[in-house]
C-alpha cells in the first residue's frame, strides 16, 4: 500500500509534536517552518524539509496547519508561495491553529474552488500532549473531509469531537479557552487574597481541591506555572496567546449580541495570567 503523503506547516510548540507523531506513524511527511532549525530537526527524524508552504504541499493528500493567527494561516495557504497553489484536487487541509471561525470559512470557500476541502481542528492539551499524541481536537468540517483526515487525526489525539460544519471547531475551542482563562484569573485572585491573609498556597490549593472552588485550573495550577517557566515564549508569550484567544471570543460574542463582561475583565488582566509564581 502506498504511504499517505502529509505536509505539515508550522513546527512550533504544538506543530513540532504533531508532525513527529504523524512521521512516527509511518506517513510520508514534508515539513515547513520559517525557522531552518525547526525544519532540520524534523528532517533528522526522517521528514523531508521544504523551503516554502507550496513545496511542503505539493502532491500531498493531507496538509496540517499549526501557525499562530489568522494572518499566518492566510499567508501559508493563499499568500505568495502558499500551499493552495499546488494542492491537488481531493486533498484536505487541517487547520490546528486557534483562529477565527471566519478565516476558516473564507479559506474553505477559496480551496473548494480548487477541489480541496478544509476542516478546522484546533487543539487542547498543550505541548506535552502534542508530543505524545494525546491532544483533544474540536473539529468542524464536512463529514467526508473529516473521514479522509481521520488517519492523521487519530495519531495526534486521544479525544476527538466533530461538532459541526467548518468554523464550529474554532467556536468550541474559543468557548473552552475563554472559560479556562476566566477561571484562571479567578483562581489567581483567590490565591493572592489567601496569601496576603497569611495562608500558604499549598494549603489553600488543598482546601480548594476538596471544596466547591475546585476546577481544572486549581487541579493544574502548579503544572501551568511550570509550563510558563519552561515555555520558549515565557510567561509574557503565553499571556499574549491568552489575549489573542479572548479577543477572538469577545469578537464572536459581539457579533452574536452576547454580553461578555468576564471575558473583558480577563483580557484586561492577561499580563498576570501566567506569572511564574509559587
Amino acid at each position: 500500500m502506498q504511504k499517505i503523503r502529509v505536509g505539515c506547516l508550522g513546527l512550533g510548540n504544538m506543530g513540532s509534536g504533531i508532525a513527529e507523531n504523524i512521521l512516527r506513524a509511518g506517513f510520508e511527511v514534508t515539513v515547513f517552518d520559517i525557522r531552518p532549525e525547526a525544519r532540520n530537526r524534523l528532517q533528522q527524524l526522517g521528514a523531508k524539509s521544504a523551503e516554502s508552504p507550496a513545496d511542503a504541499a505539493r502532491d500531498v493528500s493531507l496538509l496540517t496547519v499549526t501557525v499562530l493567527n489568522d494572518e499566518q494561516v492566510r499567508e501559508v495557504l493563499v499568500g505568495e508561495d502558499g500551499a493552495a497553489s499546488v494542492l491537488p484536487p481531493g486533498a484536505v487541509v487541517i487547520v490546528h491553529s486557534t483562529v477565527s471561525p471566519h478565516i476558516c470559512r473564507e479559506l474553505a470557500q477559496v480551496l473548494a474552488a480548487r477541489g480541496v476541502q478544509l476542516i478546522d481542528a484546533p487543539v487542547s492539551g498543550g505541548a506535552s500532549a502534542a508530543d505524545c499524541g494525546a491532544l483533544t481536537l474540536m473539529i468542524g468540517g464536512q463529514e467526508d473531509a473529516v473521514t479522509a483526515a481521520t488517519p492523521v487525526l487519530e495519531v495526534v489525539s486521544r479525544e476527538r469531537f466533530h461538532v459541526g460544519p467548518v468554523g464550529t471547531g474554532q467556536i468550541a475551542k474559543l468557548v473552552n479557552n475563554l472559560m479556562g482563562i476566566v477561571n484562571r484569573v479567578a483562581v489567581g485572585e483567590g490565591l493572592a487574597l489567601a496569601s496576603a491573609a497569611g495562608l500558604r498556597e499549598d494549603a489553600m490549593l488543598g482546601v480548594l481541591r476538596a471544596s466547591s472552588g475546585n476546577s481544572w485550573q486549581v487541579e493544574h495550577w502548579r503544572d501551568m506555572q511550570e509550563v510558563a517557566r519552561e515555555s520558549t515564549t515565557g510567561a509574557a508569550g503565553m499571556a499574549q496567546m491568552a489575549k489573542k484567544d479572548l479577543a477572538l471570543a469577545y469578537r464572536l460574542g459581539d457579533e452574536l449580541g452576547i454580553a461578555m463582561p468576564m471575558t473583558t475583565q480577563a483580557y484586561a488582566n492577561a499580563a498576570a495570567l501566567f506569572s511564574a509564581t509559587g
